[in-house]
Parts: structure tokens; sequence; C-alpha cells
């Protein structure tokens, strides 16, 4: 069934139930806009990541499922790590954390704050990010 008939059915069975619905709570969406709202409520839930420690991140988020090192290139690149020119400078150390589930990956990069060398165990989340699980970056 096309997301936008369940979304239209559900408001439908809505309003029959006796419930108030405002005219602006029920709208004809594309499965492509209601993708884009979900990535962009799950990218705002990522941000009180921001600043956390490992310990912090582990206790809202569990384990990652895979880690990388890496450096800042100081080249754009494309995909969700394409913010960390932002917060880095170029030649700087950094970890990606992972996770995912069946449609989302979920990404946290820790590192100094820019312009410090930091001891890598006191590193803290310096950018988030949400891409999607069928897109190759």
């Amino acid at each position: 069934m096309d997301d936008r008939i369940r979304l239209r059915l559900v408001c439908l069975a809505v309003a029959a139930s006796g419930t108030a619905v405002l005219a602006t709570g029920c709208e004809e969406v594309s499965p492509e806009v209601l993708r884009q709202r979900e990535w962009m409520r799950r990218e705002s839930d990522l941000r009180r990541l921001l600043g956390m420690s490992r310990d912090e991140v582990r206790a809202e988020m569990g384990e990652p499922e895979r880690t990388r090192d890496d450096r800042e290139r100081g080249v754009p690149s494309f995909g969700p790590g394409e913010g960390l020119s932002s917060v880095l400078d170029e030649g700087d150390a950094y970890e990606e954390w992972v996770w995912t589930d069946d449609k989302w990956e979920m990404y946290a990069w820790f590192a100094a704050p820019r312009g410090t060398q930091a001891e890598r165990g006191t590193w803290k989340v310096v950018w988030v990010a949400v891409g999607r699980t069928d897109v190759v970056y």
C-alpha cells in the first residue's frame, strides 16, 4: 500500500472515531517526504550527543556496530561526514562510530576540540549525522 494512501486512511479512521482532527493534521505526502522527515527527526535526536564522552555515548546508544580512525583530509567529501571540515582542521585525528538499523546509519565523530591537542581518551563528540543504509557514500 502506498504510504500516502496509508496516511490518508489513518486520518480518516481518526476522524471517524470521533476524535477531532485539525485540517493541517492530515496531509498527503509522498514516501520520499516521509523519509526526509524521519531523517531530520533522527539527526535532530542525535545532536544530543554533541559534547559527550565515549562512556556517555555508550550509555545513550549502546556499543557501536563499527568504528574507524582517520584524519581530516581538508578536501570536500560527500556523505554523512561532509561537515567534519567545519569542526576539524586538516590533519586532525578523529574516531568515527556507527550504529545501524534497517534504514538508517547513525554516526558520531569523536575528536579533540579544534585547535587543541587533547588526549584521545578525553575526546568528545564533535559532529553527528544520519545516512541511509541503501546509499553508498
